[in-house]
């Protein structure tokens, strides 16, 4: 997309600073002026704005050219950093009774999961042409929203709230579905997983304490369950991985704000606060090296996105369209593309897409 065409009155923010003169019929990655406290920038420094209507939302970088002034500092576009069109919403059917699950394991092909109003866990699939039908796991009745990881092509593993309120597991090989079997636990959320390598699962779920805790498969075995002893918290978690031995947890705690934590490969970060109001629990995804998106619903009931790029995290984007009733799901199957799953009227899944390809 050619960011010149948009002839709209956008509210832009620069790492939460509005920006001035966004009027119509100008081109939006011309010389825009914020009001930025001297102390906060300096020469060359490199911030972003996010930007979204009814039909866009997009990121682009701003380098700071004059370094003169103690109340506004001139900025001018660097390059667009991200530019797309989303989809329009669409049904894709289903008896949702809680939130859905998504994961890609190849280009062009999606797996949704969802527990049904039957309390039976329901599989949909994209598979690059069309939808195939929902179909049920006619064993085991369940607690929570499903959450699903691949660490291979055609391999799929799922976990749910079951029995005694443990975490409970099954898995897809390529040709057939294991077992569900339990994993322990005692949880008071729905679970989140991610795989960063072969053969590797981070699992996470909010435990009877409200506390964050962790249990991972190395490949040959499970570990035990590992609690973070910091925070209390008051959703089901999200994770997400853009490499090797990275992991980036969110979750809803204090003044229902968004809360983040990173595992370095040697070291957890502290929680920080990433702001915005949640009525939900979050969804995380990445599709590049430091990239990341993350969305939950809000208060409004509406749809809300934020990402980390270049090194710092966007405003919140709210999507003006629809209003949901669970906490979104996201996958991504290439570079620059996101599918976003929520259940909304009728209860039936409904899905979006954003493609920058």
């Amino acid at each position: 997309m050619d960011l010149n065409s948009i002839q709209e009155t956008l509210e832009i923010s620069v790492s939460g600073v509005e920006i001035d003169d966004t009027s119509a019929n100008d081109s939006l990655p011309t010389a825009r002026y914020a009001i930025v406290p001297k102390d906060d920038w300096k020469e060359g420094q490199t911030l972003q704005a996010s930007a979204a209507n009814d039909d866009f939302s997009y990121m682009f970088s701003f380098k700071i050219e004059c370094a003169e002034g103690t109340v506004s500092s001139a900025l001018t576009s660097d390059s667009p950093n991200t530019g797309s069109l989303w989809g329009e919403w669409e049904s894709i059917s289903g008896e949702l009774a809680d939130a859905p699950a998504a994961v890609s394991w190849a280009p062009n092909r999606i797996d949704v999961f969802a527990l049904g109003a039957n309390k039976r866990l329901w599989h949909k699939i994209w598979n690059g042409s069309r939808w195939s039908e929902w179909m049920e796991d006619p064993v085991g009745e369940f607690s929570s929203a499903p959450a699903v990881a691949s660490w291979e092509a055609n391999r799929l593993d799922v976990f749910i709230r079951g029995d005694g309120n443990q975490l409970w597991h099954k898995a897809w090989n390529g040709s057939e579905w294991s077992d569900w079997e339990s994993l322990g636990g005692e949880l008071a959320s729905a679970p989140a997983a991610v795989s960063w390598a072969s053969n590797h699962i981070d699992v996470f779920a909010l435990g009877a304490n409200k506390r964050l805790w962790h249990k991972v498969w190395d490949g040959s075995g499970w570990s035990e369950w590992m609690e973070d002893p910091v925070g209390e918290f008051s959703s089901a978690p999200a994770v997400a991985s853009w490499e090797a031995n990275r992991l980036d947890v969110f979750i809803r705690g204090d003044g229902n704000q968004l809360w983040h934590k990173a595992w370095n490969g040697s070291e957890w970060s502290d929680w920080e606060s990433l702001g915005g109001e949640l009525a939900s629990a979050p969804a995380a995804v990445s599709w590049a090296s430091n990239r990341i998106d993350v969305f939950a619903l809000g208060t409004n009931q509406r749809l809300w996105h934020k990402l980390w790029a270049v090194d710092q995290w966007s405003a919140w984007m709210e999507d003006p369209q629809g209003e949901f009733s669970s906490a979104p799901a996201v996958a991504s199957w290439q570079a620059n593309r996101l599918d976003v799953f929520i259940r909304g009227d009728g209860n039936q899944v409904w899905h979006k897409a954003w493609n920058d390809s």
